[in-house]
């Protein structure tokens, strides 16, 4: 089957990303504002000098945390997905309008309406492009909610008829419905929809790659994790085949499954005598120069690829798979639990835990930092057994101002960075690659915070802990500390206090409803 897009286009619109001709700016104007705090919180020790103790009454520090909380934010993954989707489809809204679709979308309130037929969908387009047409004057219409709506219904539809039938049938199902699918594409992005957009719109590796760091804070591919391997090789290779992306990928899928330990460890050491923890890098280079001649895939692997099982690439999979079993690299998991046991032994220091288990540990460790309602014993109905409950995040108290509506302390970013007992097992371990470079953030705090008092001045303090948690994220593939991303601005925000890690509990404890 042929390409819908050529290669060509779709590399330009890589270089426009890249170039930062397409880019809004939103970011650097966040962290401008953000560093503007960090900077006045230095120039001002005389109001962080003190420690504050749980349920103690200080109004002057609560009303300054409250101030310099409102301008702690990250900007929202669907600005960037949606951004791309209305420059794919040549609406131009302004930048008055386009503030105006994410305060919609922000409402919760948005929704998508069906269209009949592409007869329908061109009318609709018509008639948001007559709606957005400039005036004699230059200017643009201001939009209202009905018009927003239009807009992603327009986008919704178009979308759709973009996505192979069997993408389609396989994230939907018999019973399941578009606009539910496209709601959580926008509002709760993530890896496998993001994957799903990329093989729907033939991106090429460059536009993914972008993708993956603006939406997911993701830094770069991780060549021992099977999915981001057969990723890789589809969205930069496919169109070498005449190819459309989800059919290629299927076919990866299914010619090379996990396979079991089939190639002895030793075997696979032989192969790659000189690698060590930059394994995942140096495995991309290998994969690279076995499939390509002079920067193209090389014609034995372009009439075989994504066609018939080849023995050279099966030996290639096979040892990507021994090699992340034998935990060459990182992995979220590996450094996440690494990271728990430096940062539970800086905080109990052996002075207030008499558990007999690591499971009761960790829950002591948990009241410790978010407060004793953060967990509660529930008996389960019908078998009497009695268990710890998480406190469902439901029940968290707002800390937003009156009339504040977008709140980081609020936000499902923030009560998202909570250590939880489920993140200790590999069945139930988020997949979110957004919370997971969160929880390694805050454990790399909780060990550091420990150590804060050796450091003479808050710069030096930012400079330490930049330094270890980068080292940690990048190992993990994560995107370094960035003041741009709103947990990263909170975390600094910490810092700035003498003793960080008493914000972090009185903040915390007032959530959960813990001050006494």
């Amino acid at each position: 089957m042929g390409v819908s897009k050529s290669r060509s286009s779709e590399e330009k619109w890589a270089d426009l990303w890249n170039s930062g001709i397409l880019s809004s700016g939103e970011t650097t104007i966040l962290e401008e504002e953000q560093q503007k705090f960090v900077t006045w919180m230095q120039n001002d020790d005389s109001l962080w000098d003190y420690e504050l103790k749980i349920g103690s009454s200080k109004s002057m520090q609560e009303d300054l945390l409250q101030f310099v909380a409102e301008h702690i934010k990250s900007l929202p993954a669907y600005h960037f997905i949606l951004r791309y989707f209305l420059m794919r489809y040549k609406l131009r809204l302004g930048d008055d309008n386009l503030k105006g679709l994410w305060n919609h979308i922000e409402t919760g309130k948005w929704r998508v309406h069906e269209t009949d037929g592409q007869s329908g969908l061109a009318a609709l387009f018509k008639r948001i492009r007559d709606r957005l047409a400039p005036d004699v004057d230059g200017k643009t219409a201001a939009l209202g909610k009905s018009d927003y709506n239009d807009i992603l219904s327009a986008l919704s539809a178009a979308l759709r008829t973009e996505y192979p039938d069997e993408l389609i049938a396989a994230r939907l199902g018999k019973s399941g419905r578009w606009s539910t699918y496209f709601h959580a594409l926008i509002e709760k992005p993530d890896y496998g929809k993001l994957q799903d957009v990329a093989l729907a719109l033939d991106w090429n590796w460059e536009i993914y790659s972008v993708f993956r760091m603006k939406a997911l804070k993701y830094r770069g591919i991780n060549f021992l994790e099977r999915e981001d391997v057969l990723m890789f090789l589809t969205l930069k290779y496919a169109r070498d085949c005449n190819l459309r992306c989800y059919p290629a990928f299927r076919a990866l899928s299914g010619m090379y499954p996990q396979y079991a330990n089939n190639m002895s460890y030793k075997d696979a050491r032989d192969l790659l005598p000189t690698y060590n923890e930059e394994s995942s890098a140096r495995v991309g280079e290998l994969l690279q120069d076995t499939l390509e001649h002079d920067g193209r895939l090389a014609a034995h692997y372009r009439s075989c690829l994504f066609n018939s099982p080849d023995n050279d690439l099966e030996k290639i999979f096979r040892n990507l798979q021994l090699m992340r079993a034998a935990k060459i690299t990182r992995s979220f998991q590996e450094a996440f639990h690494e990271q728990w046991n430096i940062a539970a032994e800086a905080i109990i220091r052996g002075d207030f835990t008499d558990a007999d288990s690591p499971r009761q540990m960790r829950h002591e460790i948990f009241r410790y930092l978010y407060g004793g309602n953060v967990e509660k014993l529930v008996v389960d109905p019908g078998t009497n057994n009695r268990r710890i409950a998480d406190l469902p995040d439901k029940y968290m108290i707002s800390l937003a101002p009156a009339g504040v509506t977008d709140y980081f302390l609020d936000s499902r970013e923030f009560l998202n960075t909570r250590i939880r007992d489920e993140d200790f097992y590999r069945e139930t371990m988020t997949t979110d690659q957004a919370r997971q470079r969160n929880l390694l953030l805050t454990l790399v705090f909780l060990h550091y915070q420990s150590r804060c008092g050796e450091v003479s001045s808050y710069e030096e303090r930012l400079s330490n802990f930049d330094f270890e948690a980068t080292d940690l994220l990048e190992s993990c593939g994560f995107l370094s500390l960035h003041s741009g991303y709103a947990y990263d601005a909170f975390l600094k925000l910490l810092l700035a206090c003498e003793y960080p890690l008493d914000l972090f509990q009185f903040i915390w404890y007032k959530k959960t409803g813990s001050v006494v």
